[in-house]
């Protein structure tokens, strides 16, 4: 069990290969707390896909009980709608994403795209004037 409910996201790393998998525990207490994590898991680079390299590890099979979104990032075009809608579930969903990202990938120029992200905030009831009059 968590010791601090975390209320904002947060991101987190992890390397490639078998060294990822040291970010389950963390991504299960946070599904169960419903905490938003955005995890950025390092993945083996996208020309050994499917070749099984001593490192490929399949990061949807690895976590799929532990996230809300799991992507496997393949080109940077991709991985910006793939970290658009990873943080959006892990803000809106309360819960932990993770976002696999190789290596070539990862040092490929940027696409350009715009990078805003609108959050829709939680809506925050007001009371009517009636309602007032009942309380006064």
């Amino acid at each position: 069990m968590s010791l601090l409910r975390i209320l904002k996201p947060v991101a987190v790393c992890g390397t490639a290969g078998p060294g990822v998998t040291h970010l389950i525990n963390g991504l299960l207490d946070a599904e169960r707390e419903r905490c938003p994590v955005i995890a950025i898991a390092g993945d083996i680079v996208t020309s050994a896909f499917d070749l099984h390299v001593i490192e490929a590890i399949d990061p949807k099979k690895l976590f799929e009980t532990a996230s809300l979104y799991t992507a496997r990032c393949v080109n940077p075009h991709q991985a910006v709608k793939a970290f658009t809608e990873g943080i959006r579930t892990a803000i809106l969903d309360r819960g932990p994403v993770v976002l696999a990202l190789p290596g070539d990938v990862a040092s490929a120029p940027s696409p350009g795209l715009p990078t805003t992200l609108m959050i829709p905030g939680v809506p925050v009831p007001e009371p009517t004037a009636q309602d007032l009059a009942t309380i006064v």
